[in-house]
């Protein structure tokens, strides 16, 4: 199923929860801090409960080599001056290296004592080995080696080479971009972990978010790159959790497997106190919430206290979370309260003091598909509050607490427990198992083929099958649309929310367009979406151009799998900026938005939109008498009664994930059942429509 790699040695660089800054060389395999690759994740002690932050060991940064500049065989800086005399050029390295003032510049600029003897090292070979000299740099040695110039001169082009790293291409599902300006691909790439290559040849490859395998939606991937990719050498990074499971998986490969535990640099503390009331903020507060909803009422409410905050949640384009997440960050931006999902967790950087759990309870999709209300697991709740007091940001130490007060304690029972290990990993049916499995059941629809692979598919105690009702549901979907095999699978892998009617039309139509052989052209993709479309004046509205950046996603997503059926990924990314650009005004003014949806007029459409855009609301007949129960200990959530009133609690539940349509139904028998047994159970003036008095 996946390719053998090249030499044997798997490099685990595996850390707690807690952790924060990690070498960008073990992050990606091209990105530089100041021209120095980390050599280990340089991440030191950090604890739950205070202490002082540690500076950070220098000793884990080690420069890169620079070839040496080919720039021909004409050395023009020898033609204007004169042939540098090497080993005048040495004793001016030297007496450079020796300039106290040269270091304390160093210092200002970031390098300590090792960090400048190591740049200097670096820096001296490349101008003892490079022939010929830039131009500017010879004359200037030139100049030093006569007497006419200073060896302080010397100081721009040091920095300049200490601050130059490696060329790295970017690589997504929807986004190829080319550090080259010919397309020319480079040494180094930095890519999702879906559109890594397991044919291409790596002398070192680095996964990120290990503990990532075990997703039962996206788990095969990072299976699939561990298993897959041919490298020398791999970095894996992540948690602790995930030791066991790759130690055993790398058993069954026959490599070996080198372990290295590091933490966090700076303290995390657990408040003994909740926020309880939204005038208790402070600047770097950051509340996290589990639905859009959520996010909504609670940015409402700080708005009405005259503060200014910024909202990320994860159907933002990448852009607008990147253009909140600057707004937060920025100390001149008024702005210094945030309102997030969990979205927060991974690939954002941001400067948060406090972390504060507007709730503890999170919908979840089990390894069924099915969707499950949970208390936050003890790696999830590590994940979110781990982005407080990180060490890049100005604050010194991080922490974390609860909206409410009967949360905190049971906060601190799930931050305190230690991660479960990982036990198994996601496997995915690939395409060209598929086929040959059609080979064998011509006359089978591809959703039905893939429920008989997956049930006769046996896999041992290290694997699990990842979810695949999204892959199915898309292949129900387009059944009727006459594609081959390959095609059809494409289609069916293709990143939508099924939740979203707009881009499953949008999907649809697609693959009717694609069977008919007519390309989808720009003008085409214009049609379809109304474009240009219009500022948003209510979340309905925003809502609708999130839906549409997703199709946009959509479109570029094929694009590169079906060049010459979708030719227009260029003009159609240019439109997407522009999108993203609306879509950032409008969750910039997100409270005004708010405010109008809440009017009369709109409050119908809006409940529509989240009915539309997240689950669709369940026609049931239910009895209007309705009683609220409190959740257990840990969750602000309600259990309602079912109730058969537009825009009810029930509703809502139902509108945010929070319930499904089934478990609705269910309630409301347990509901019935319970009225019955109660009506058997009371008097018969209680029976007469009156309402007993408890």
């Amino acid at each position: 199923m996946y390719l053998k790699r090249l030499p044997p040695v798997i490099r685990c660089c595996l850390q707690p929860l807690f952790r924060d800054v990690r070498s960008c060389s073990h992050r990606k395999p091209c990105a530089l801090v100041s021209g120095y690759r980390f050599h280990g994740l340089g991440v030191q002690s950090r604890t739950l409960h205070g202490g002082e932050s540690k500076p950070p060991d220098t000793s884990l940064f080690v420069p890169v080599q620079l070839r040496p500049t080919e720039t021909g065989d004409t050395d023009i800086g020898a033609e204007l001056t004169q042939p540098l005399n090497k080993s005048d050029v040495l004793k001016t390295l030297n007496k450079f290296y020796k300039r106290k003032e040269m270091q304390r510049l160093g210092a200002e600029n970031g390098l300590d004592a090792r960090l400048f003897h190591q740049a200097f090292i670096s820096f001296r070979k490349y101008v003892m080995e490079t022939d010929p000299l830039h131009v500017d740099l010879h004359i200037v040695l030139n100049d030093i080696c006569c007497g006419v110039g200073h060896v302080d001169d010397l100081f721009p082009f040091f920095m300049r080479h200490s601050k130059q790293g490696v060329p790295c291409d970017l690589i997504t599902g929807e986004e190829l971009v080319f550090v080259d300006p010919e397309g020319r691909p480079s040494a180094h790439a930095a890519c999702t972990i879906e559109m890594c290559s397991v044919t291409a040849p790596y002398e070192v490859a680095v996964i990120d978010e290990i503990q990532m395998i075990r997703d039962p939606s996206r788990g095969w991937a990072w299976t699939r790159a561990l298993l897959g990719l041919c490298a020398e050498e791999i970095h894996i990074c992540g948690e602790g959790a995930a030791i066991d499971l790759v130690t055993e998986l790398m058993f069954t490969t026959g490599e070996e497997v080198e372990v290295r535990n590091y933490e966090r640099l700076t303290p995390l503390k657990i408040l003994d106190h909740a926020l309880e009331s939204l005038d208790n903020l402070r600047p770097g507060d950051c509340i996290v919430c589990f639905n859009k909803n959520d996010i909504y009422s609670v940015s409402r409410q700080i708005e009405a206290r005259s503060l200014e905050c910024a909202v990320i949640y994860g159907s933002l384009p990448p852009g607008t979370k990147l253009a909140q997440a600057k707004k937060f960050n920025d100390p001149s931006d008024p702005c210094k309260i945030l309102v997030a999902t969990d979205a927060i967790g991974m690939g954002l950087n941001l400067s948060i003091k406090r972390i504060i759990f507007n709730s503890l309870v999170k919908p979840n999709i089990n390894e069924k598909g099915e969707k499950e209300i949970d208390t936050l697991s003890t790696s999830q709740a590590l994940q979110i509050a781990g982005r407080a007091g990180r060490f890049s940001s100005m604050f010194k130490d991080g922490e974390v607490t609860t909206m409410f007060r009967d949360d905190l304690s049971l906060l601190k029972e799930i931050m305190r427990k230690p991660v479960a290990a990982i036990e198994t990993a996601g496997l995915h049916p690939t395409a060209d198992q598929i086929e040959m499995f059609a080979y064998h059941l011509p006359d089978a629809t591809l959703a039905n083929l893939i429920d008989i692979f997956v049930s006769l598919s046996q896999v041992d105690g290290l694997y699990f099958v990842c979810n695949i009702d999204d892959f199915k549901f898309v292949a129900d979907m387009i059944q009727h649309i006459p594609l081959n095999l390959r095609a059809r699978y494409v289609f069916c892998t293709a990143p939508i929310n099924r939740k979203q009617p707009f881009v499953c039309t949008s999907l649809l139509k697609f693959a009717r367009q694609f069977s008919r052989n007519e390309p989808l052209t720009f003008d085409w993709i214009c049609h379809h979406i109304n474009w240009p479309v219009v500022s948003p004046k209510t979340i309905k509205d925003l809502v609708h151009l999130e839906s549409v950046h997703d199709i946009l996603d959509l479109y570029l997503w094929l694009s590169y799998r079906f060049m010459d059926m979708f030719p227009d990924a260029n003009l159609v990314r240019e439109i997407q900026k522009e999108l993203d650009s609306i879509i950032q005004m409008g969750v910039y003014n997100i409270t005004k938005l708010i405010r109008a949806s809440e009017s009369p007029a709109s409050s119908s459409d809006y409940s529509e939109a989240q009915g539309a855009h997240e689950r669709a609301i369940p026609n049931l007949n239910h009895n209007k008498n309705s009683q609220g129960q409190r959740r257990p200990k840990g969750s602000q959530l309600v259990q309602p009664l079912p109730v058969n009133i537009k825009g009810s609690l029930a509703s809502r539940l139902v509108q945010q994930g929070l319930l499904t349509p089934d478990m609705l139904t269910q309630l409301e028998k347990e509901w019935q059942s319970q009225q019955h047994d109660n009506g058997n159970r009371s008097t018969p003036q209680v029976l007469k429509g009156k309402r007993r008095k408890k």
